[in-house]
């Protein structure tokens, strides 16, 4: 049975947090978490999955993996000239369900506080994960139906039920899914995997992009790798467009057929490729106002963030809030619900990852992100 559906992740928001009383009571709570015990003291990887309402360690041989029912908090350590710096992170299934989103919300802002407010915080939603989220996995990630429970790498041929998996994106955001294991499932403008356990099938789609085929070929391999330390898996690779056949591989999905129309990379591509716009969340004039304020690569600059108020940076494929040290306590309090309107009204309500940046944690990120591109 499914979890509640992915409309309710944008109910899932930390926008009534940050008063100081809150502050306090995390501060507090967050003492008395064991899971944080001895955490951000180097660097490395953390990654750990809420359980109903708890906060649970995630088995380091699984790093890379999540299940669609599930959320997660993850926590990148890293070195900058001596000093400990912190990516953090809150990676929301597709079918998870609002409680456990909101735990997710709750316990990363836990963390955050315990490590002394140093993180920047990153909303990631299953499907549109930052650039920097997949930068952390260089094999990439796997999403699967089900939870913790359903085996991956470790599989018994007899036991193990045949799974069909979708490579779809471009550039650096290419996503490996699961998807139903029938026919339905295929298009020609992505690369699936067929994974039977001791036997891997990739089959290319007549318009999937390079990007889809070479993150399928590092997807294969890995599967591949990770079983032969117990298992034989023969890889077979087939083109839609060749005159080759596997009537092995349509056997599975009830006999050749046409397979339905898919995305081209270049579609995929134009999509990403949107330019940015600004805009300002204010309480100057004793009203809340939203304004847009400038567009382009080449018009914004980091000198248009004013410490005074709180600014929504749209870059297509994420959007980022950066909070002035000297906003308004109401300003702070309703920038997550308003990115998350903006993205309702303005991206046809997708999940798009959000990523907060206070002022005092900025650093000059504000000019690489305006330069950043897909």
């Amino acid at each position: 049975m499914l979890k509640q559906q992915v409309y309710l992740i944008a109910g899932s928001n930390i926008e009534n947090l940050g008063s100081d009383l809150e502050k306090k009571i995390k501060t507090e709570s967050a003492k008395h978490e064991s899971a944080w015990k001895g955490v951000g003291t180097a660097p490395g990887m953390k990654i750990w999955r809420i359980e109903k309402f708890h906060v649970r360690p995630w088995p380091e041989k699984d790093y890379g993996s999540f299940f669609s029912g599930d959320s997660y908090i993850i926590l990148h350590t890293y070195k900058v000239e001596n000093e400990l710096k912190y990516n953090l992170h809150f990676w929301l299934g597709q079918n998870t369900t609002l409680d456990e989103c909101g735990t997710a919300a709750y316990k990363t802002v836990e963390l955050d506080t315990f490590l002394g407010d140093k993180p920047i915080e990153y909303r990631e939603v299953e499907g549109f994960e930052s650039p920097l989220f997949m930068s952390h996995f260089p094999k990439g990630i796997f999403t699967l139906q089900g939870g913790m429970e359903t085996g991956f790498f470790h599989v018994v041929p007899e036991n193990y039920p045949p799974r069909l998996l979708q490579v779809k994106g471009c550039f650096k955001h290419v996503h490996t899914k699961q998807v139903p294991f029938k026919f339905e499932s295929l298009n020609d403008g992505d690369v699936f995997i067929v994974d039977l356990g001791n036997k891997l099938f990739q089959w290319n789609g007549a318009n999937a992009g390079v990007f889809e085929k070479h993150k399928a070929a590092e997807v294969v391999n890995h599967i591949r790798e990770k079983r032969e330390e117990h298992l034989n898996v023969d890889v077979v690779v087939i083109d839609q467009d060749s005159q080759g056949d596997d009537p092995e591989f349509w056997k599975l999905f009830g006999g050749r057929k046409d397979v339905a129309k898919g995305e081209k990379e270049s579609d995929l591509r134009e999509k990403k490729q949107t330019d940015i716009k600004l805009f300002r969340l204010s309480d100057k004039t004793g009203a809340l106002k939203f304004d847009f304020v400038a567009e382009g690569h080449r018009t914004i600059k980091p000198e248009m963030f004013l410490s005074d108020d709180v600014y929504l940076l749209d870059k297509g494929y994420m959007v980022y809030v950066w909070i002035g040290k000297n906003s308004s306590q109401e300003e702070k309090k309703k920038a997550m619900a308003y990115a998350q309107k903006f993205i309702m009204d303005n991206h046809e309500n997708l999940p798009l990852p959000i990523t907060i940046i206070p002022e005092e944690k900025d650093h000059k990120m504000l000019e690489h992100i305006i330069k950043e591109k897909l």
